[in-house]
């Protein structure tokens, strides 16, 4: 299964209760890695647009934030989702982008 589908799959299962938590974590993985060049362009600026929107809280929002996040570094992605508490959600996410 493609990484985008997956990440939308495990996005639209999640309790809304968590996603601004789980918005923030990727937000901050995304924000601290050095790996930036790995991010397709395409994501980048729909990270902008939803950004500019207020809408990275949302399902999309999300599931745009967790596939750019996967897209530059899937080990540093799920850790920072497991110390947030968040593990159940690390646990289902892809270790390697397809």
């Amino acid at each position: 299964m493609e990484t985008g589908s997956l990440v939308k799959k495990i996005v639209d299962a999640m309790p809304k209760d968590l996603l601004a938590d789980a918005s923030m974590c990727v937000l901050d993985a995304i924000l601290v890695s050095k790996k930036g060049d790995k991010m397709p362009s395409a994501l980048a600026k729909e990270l902008l647009y939803l950004c500019k929107n207020n809408q990275l809280n949302s399902r999309p929002g999300l599931a745009v934030l967790l596939e750019a996040a996967l897209a530059m570094d899937p080990e540093e992605t799920k850790r920072s989702l497991s110390n947030k508490g968040l593990a159940s959600i690390a646990e289902k996410l892809p270790s390697a982008v397809t």
